[in-house]
């Protein structure tokens, strides 16, 4: 990304290969020879590492965007879109909240797609691939630096001023209560005085020496803070005197993160305090200065000086009293409802420390599922997030053809991110073994917009690479694991180390072979337990993940490594097409009959003798009228057959909770299809290209309709090459992609010159695929309204400019049997 141009170029003009280990400077002489190279590797592929040429094929057919480069730019030069700004002028009137929504990708898919199994117990149940985030930034606490604190009128100021205290845990901090003057409010009525959160109970030890010199996180204290209103989980008490660490580590994770029904209490009628269970009061030791005064103030008037005297009362926002409040008080009393949740869905909210699960639902009545997660700005840490600032070892990849510089994140967007706030989450802070002092005061450090921002510039292969992970980990891994494992935020992080690993080796066409090193690097970091935070890098995201839930993915991803094909076949099935004006959806089904099942005339000679040998069994009578009753009798006892058969199936059915899925996992592709089976598998993926393409040109995507108009061209180049015998099928398919190509010469591309929109960086880098700016085809060039038929067995609703309007060649592609000709007669040479 950061390159020194940011115009790139079409595939005509841009003669770079992509091979399997990602090279992208190897050189050539010609455009031509660049195809031809392209073709030599598809058909290596295809010959000799069949199960890669599948998964390329397979992850090169789904779509998530209608217009990706239409969209990626709306995303790229907007900071919020309409729905936040929408939803903030809803809260900043009726609340003291205003929401920020980092999810704009996923957003964006949604309204194409959905993640819908078709087995199992949530079986044909929408769903997304990930649940959307919703920040909830509380207004009414502010956090000031350590110079000045602002002066407010007595309209404006905010309830509580706080200072940021770091932590001794990376990524955490502790909000210090600074306002001396005006002590915390309760949430009492206002006929009430305010209530000053309660003094410790007890008196610490006399110290016997001079108070040690304070860090930046105070020392355990002595007093005992105000008991919680709730009991923090605790851990089954073992048999033995040491209990088993396994078992402490399990049992006090699993109940933290263990979602729970929402305890709803009545707010007063003062809305804009905290109650006294958001307080934390802590005795911390005095300074080494405040001691010596404390001292010369007393030696000369013989005055005892008190153990009290040693010891300063300092109040902090306690995160576990701050997240009671708000997810028993806030959120189901008045805020759900602001947020657009309903009584139900808020009824059925439950909760782990730091978020909401709770359901909106869409215009189709569709659940989504959220994580309404409460919040509090801050400005952007340096201190902790100074690495990341400036990560010595971040890669610089340079283009050795055109001297192009590839960095990612660029210099320029890391100033942009350095001015975004953050947020603090009231997450607490707990580890997997052992216990931990002050937990709940800890506050966890998060970067919403900045997640936001980075994944807006991220390629369409990286973005297609992130949404295939996410189908994985939602077909293989979440089922058992739910909220206690590996979640889409480890799986945002991890492409984010990745991206920044090396931007420009991310091939359109060999997505498959990228994705399969971007899995074993993942599954690298499960076997070590260790997932640096991508801006805080000594924080550590798997601290609380238990051992056996890890290891569990890592078996998970370590299998489908092993046998991709089948794997993603299932889990890219549950990716479900809204019907319309989407693309249209790949039939899987028939890729795993045609993998699976045999093809050609040697499988119709197979059904005949079958059904001569039965035939051949039956009786023969020299009288006419025995011989019809014979076989009337034969037809009835057929049919009663059928009928038990029916009815057994019936009863299975009702008996059987969960269906079963069809497709064999333990199927393994051998490398040693026939020419019939060859020939069937090219022609599956050259009529979805074609479909693809002719879908593309509907929406106005001229450039990806070129793309797999390309990639269409390749397979029937090596579809002819497999036999003679397939060269008129290799014709056809040859004369539908020219007239499609024509057809995308006619829709009016936006004018490189004279195009307003400032240009896109980082540069999208896929050698396949034109990403820039100025390349967007603009959708009124085309009649959405009126429609043709065209490839795939499904209607395409599309019609072009009047002299290509005729698609002969692809109508024929269209009903082109995948079987072989009739007036071909194949022989098997022995």
């Amino acid at each position: 990304m950061g390159c020194a141009n940011s115009k790139t170029s079409e595939i005509e003009l841009t003669p770079v290969t992509h091979s399997a280990a990602g090279n992208c400077d190897i050189r050539v002489e010609s455009v031509s020879q660049y195809h031809e190279q392209i073709t030599g590797a598809l058909q290596r592929d295809f010959l000799d590492n069949q199960q890669i040429f599948l998964l390329n094929s397979m992850l090169l057919n789904v779509q998530f965007f209608e217009n990706y480069q239409n969209d990626i730019v709306k995303l790229f030069h907007s900071t919020t879109n309409k729905k936040e700004k929408a939803l903030n002028r809803i809260l900043l009137q009726h609340e003291t909240v205003e929401c920020t929504c980092p999810d704009i990708i996923i957003d964006n898919v949604n309204k194409n797609i959905r993640y819908r199994q078709l087995h199992g117990p949530k079986k044909n149940k929408p769903d997304t691939l990930a649940p959307k985030r919703l920040f909830v930034v509380y207004d009414r606490i502010e956090v000031v630096n350590s110079v000045e604190i602002p002066q407010y009128t007595s309209i404006d100021k905010p309830a509580y001023q706080v200072r940021l205290e770091n932590s001794n845990k990376k990524g955490f901090v502790r909000l210090k209560y600074i306002d001396v003057n005006n002590p915390p409010k309760s949430n009492a009525v206002p006929s009430e005085p305010p209530k000053v959160p309660p003094e410790p109970t007890t008196v610490p030890p006399k110290p016997t020496t001079v108070p040690p010199e304070p860090t930046t996180v105070p020392p355990k204290p002595t007093a005992v803070p105000p008991e919680p209103t709730t009991v923090p989980p605790e851990p089954v008490p073992s048999t033995s005197k040491d209990p088993d660490p396994e078992i402490y580590e399990y049992n006090t994770i699993y109940q933290l993160k263990t979602p729970k029904p929402l305890v709803v209490s009545k707010l007063s009628v003062r809305r804009d305090t905290l109650p006294e269970a958001c307080f934390n009061k802590l005795k911390v030791p005095i300074s080494h200065v405040q001691f010596a005064e404390i001292r010369m103030q007393n030696e000369d008037k013989n005055v005892e000086i008190k153990i009290e005297d040693y010891f300063d009362t300092v109040t902090y926002i306690d995160a576990k009293g701050f997240m009671d409040y708000f997810k028993n008080g806030l959120f189901p009393n008045s805020l759900g409802k602001s947020m657009g949740f309903n009584d139900k869905n808020i009824n059925e909210a439950k909760a782990i420390p730091g978020k909401i699960f709770c359901n909106l639902t869409d215009d189709k009545d569709n659940p989504i599922p959220c994580e309404v997660i409460p919040s509090v700005s801050i400005p952007w840490p340096e201190d902790q997030t100074y690495e990341f600032m400036h990560r010595e070892e971040r890669p610089t990849v340079t283009d050795t053809r055109n001297g192009f510089v590839y960095r990612w994140p660029t210099d320029d967007m890391l100033q942009e991110i350095e001015q975004m706030s953050c947020v603090v989450v009231p997450s607490g802070y707990w580890e997997k073994k052992g216990q931990t002092p002050d937990a709940t005061l800890e506050w966890q450090i998060a970067f919403p917009k900045a997640e936001r921002y980075l994944e807006a510039r991220m390629s369409h292969a990286q973005i297609k690479c992130y949404l295939f992970l996410l189908a994985l980990l939602k077909t293989y891994i979440e089922p058992k694991t739910h909220q206690h494992g590996l979640l889409p935020e480890h799986i945002r992080c991890h492409m984010f180390w990745e991206c920044e690993a090396n931007y420009r080796d991310w091939p359109e066409h060999r997505l498959g072979d990228k994705i399969m090193q971007v899995i074993q690097n993942l599954n690298n970091h499960l076997s070590r337990g260790v997932l640096p935070d991508y801006f805080i890098k000594s924080k550590n995201l798997f601290r609380n993940i238990p051992k056996k839930y890890l290891q569990f993915a890592q078996k998970q991803f370590h299998i489908i490594i092993q046998s991709p094909s089948m794997y993603f076949l299932r889990a890219l099935r549950n990716i479900w097409y809204y019907p319309g004006k989407f693309y249209a959806p790949v039939d899987f089904k028939e890729l795993y009959k045609i993998l699976t099942e045999p093809q050609g005339p040697k499988n119709i000679i197979q059904r005949v003798h079958s059904v001569a040998n039965q035939n051949s069994k039956s009786r023969k009578y020299d009288d006419r009228d025995l011989q019809i009753k014979y076989e009337r009798e034969l037809e009835r006892r057929a049919k009663v057959l059928q009928k038990i058969k029916e009815k057994q199936e019936e009863e299975n059915n009702k008996n059987r909770k969960d269906s079963v899925d069809s497709i064999d996992l333990e199927w393994i592709c051998k490398n040693d299809l026939d020419r019939y089976k060859s020939r069937a598998l090219l022609i599956y993926f050259i009529r979805i290209y074609i479909q693809i393409a002719t879908d593309s040109l509907r929406l106005a995507a001229n450039n990806q309709a070129k793309f797999y108009l390309k990639q269409a061209s390749y397979l029937s180049i090596i579809l002819e090459r497999i036999s003679p015998i397939f060269r008129e099928d290799a014709s056809e398919f040859k004369a539908a992609i020219h007239e499609l190509e024509q057809a995308s010469i006619s829709v009016k591309v936006a004018d490189k010159d004279g195009d307003d929109l400032p240009p896109m960086t980082p540069v999208r880098n896929s050698g396949q695929f034109d990403f820039s700016a100025e390349q967007r085809v603009r959708s009124n060039t085309i009649d959405r309204e009126n429609r043709v038929n065209s490839v795939g067995g499904s209607e395409v609703r599309v019609k072009f400019a009047p002299s290509v309007a005729k698609k002969t060649a692809v109508q024929r592609v269209k009903s082109m049997e995948v079987a072989p000709r009739k007036s071909v007669t194949f022989i098997e040479s022995k």
